[in-house]
């Protein structure tokens, strides 16, 4: 994604064009692919006692939730490619995207001040001089989601900025929110900010030695800070008894690897779990599935009416991620997963093939991030990343456009 200047007329300075390609290596069924292919490889290993399902037994629902998800998929990549798309020439108004970012830094700047002088404090600054309330604590509920969500899509405008601009000050507002993530001590919105601005990298760079270098550096750092994170929530002492090692991990070596192990295959344990030992509840309404997508303070009224707060599937409390299936699953079973993949799938593989604006595309980023995760949890269904997308819309509102004619013609060779 490369702007260039035109020569064919005068615009204003902060004007760019550009066309938007998205590289192969971003391509939403090779991410799904090797993102659960590595996690079932891990499992397999079986390097803890707590994985109670054998390989074989956990192949199957792994196996029907790949498949699920890479038949329409393979279908949008036909009906796609057949339709013989090229990326349009597109121009955008740079000045009017600084604004609005600086609008919604503002906003989220207030909501933040306005929360930590409601709760008395940060959960970091507690962690330091001890007392204060527990970190899941902070925040004032549905408005911490909205502010959550507002700094995830913060951190994305911030980097297309800096990717345009080369001004190193949105660049800081991405370290802002990656570093929000440990203020607050939460690993969720560490991890997925991280994630975030990783695609877009990828997203705006070529593929070179350089890169995979610093990708795999930056990931190492990641699984590291996880660790760190998770050493600060629950202390290291807790991932250690919990994880039933079946190995002999050194002292001196970092946790992250073993949270990294742990939460990438506690999630298949307990699909498995799901699959073969529990019948689906049959709830036509999907109550489970779409539960997230009402804000805390009703969803709690719901959940309590409905026992939707129960999790009765999972084989250990400590580890208690599912998986993005397991409430599709227990909505109506295997048909509920099939659904759940088949929207996922339009919304992916459409978005990749299909997105012709800056806005689609960080679209894309929202939804690509949810994908990788979909191991771990379901965030399609999830208030954050509509608020995300809701932020991003009004970022670009009317700020960009298809150039159309003898323009676009001129210009053919040029962008990305």
């Amino acid at each position: 994604m490369t702007p260039h200047r035109s020569s064919s007329r005068p615009k204003p300075a902060d004007f760019v064009r550009f066309r938007l390609t998205l590289p192969g290596y971003l391509n939403p069924l090779l991410i799904f692919t090797s993102v659960w292919t590595a996690a079932f490889t891990l499992y397999a290993w079986r390097i803890s006692s707590g994985l109670v399902f054998d390989a074989e037994q956990a192949l199957w629902p792994v196996s029907f939730i790949m498949g699920t998800y890479l038949l329409p998929a393979l279908v949008i990549t036909y009906l796609a490619k057949s339709m013989g798309l090229r990326p349009d020439l597109r121009e955008m108004d740079l000045g009017q995207l600084k604004a609005r970012t600086k609008t919604l830094f503002i906003l989220w700047a207030s909501i933040n001040l306005v929360q930590t002088a409601v709760m008395g404090g940060l959960p970091v600054i507690w962690l330091i001089i001890g007392g204060g309330p527990s970190y899941s604590e902070w925040g004032i509920r549905s408005v911490n989601g909205m502010a959550f969500a507002l700094g995830l899509a913060l951190g994305m405008l911030g980097y297309l900025l800096y990717e345009f601009t080369g001004e190193k000050r949105w660049l800081a507002l991405v370290f802002l929110m990656i570093f929000w993530g440990i203020v607050v001590i939460s690993r969720k919105f560490f991890v997925v900010a991280i994630l975030q601005t990783g695609i877009l990298f990828l997203m705006t760079h070529k593929v070179s030695t350089s890169v995979m270098v610093k990708t795999a550096l930056s990931l190492l750092v990641l699984i590291l800070l996880f660790g760190y994170i998770g050493d600060i929530r629950t202390g290291r002492s807790m991932i250690m008894q919990y994880a039933y090692l079946t190995v002999n991990y050194p002292d001196w070596a970092p946790s992250g690897l073993i949270w990294v192990y742990m939460y990438l295959t506690t999630p298949i344990n307990n699909i498995a779990n799901i699959f073969w030992h529990f019948p689906p509840e049959w709830n036509y309404t999907f109550a489970r599935t779409i539960d997230k997508l009402f804000p805390s303070v009703i969803r709690s009224d719901i959940a309590d009416a409905s026992n939707l707060k129960t999790t009765y599937w999972l084989v250990s409390e400590v580890f208690n991620v599912s998986t993005a299936y397991s409430n599709a699953y227990l909505d109506v079973g295997i048909t509920g997963v099939a659904i759940f993949n088949f929207i996922i799938a339009w919304l992916t593989a459409g978005l990749y093939y299909l997105g012709r604006s800056v806005a689609t595309k960080l679209m894309y980023v929202v939804f690509m991030q949810a994908l990788v995760l979909t191991v771990f949890n379901d965030n399609f269904t999830n208030l954050n990343n509509c608020f995300q997308i809701a932020f991003i819309f009004f970022a670009f509102r009317g700020i960009e456009r298809t150039v159309a004619g003898k323009a676009a013609v001129k210009e053919g060779n040029h962008g990305a």
